[in-house]
């Protein structure tokens, strides 16, 4: 949303990359998200995936608020 040349937030827009990924399942499930090596992800598929990945962190120890990087080769 924009006021005048100022953009705005929706206050009821997701703020985080977990809650824009469970929006996006909410609203699109399993309509295909995406295609990774010809194999299509749903967006249902991408926010279980994302929990999973979720839960692999908390498994090695870290907390909500905590932060880590991701480094890969971009392809």
């Amino acid at each position: 949303m924009t006021i005048g040349d100022t953009w705005v937030p929706n206050p009821d827009d997701p703020r985080t990359i977990g809650e824009w990924i469970r929006h996006k399942a909410a609203r699109n499930g399993d309509k295909v998200a995406l295609e990774i090596v010809d194999r299509p992800k749903t967006y249902r598929g991408i926010d279980v995936d994302s929990d999973r990945v979720a839960v692999g962190l908390t498994s090695l120890g870290l907390k909500q608020g905590d932060r880590a990087a991701l480094m890969m080769k971009n392809s």
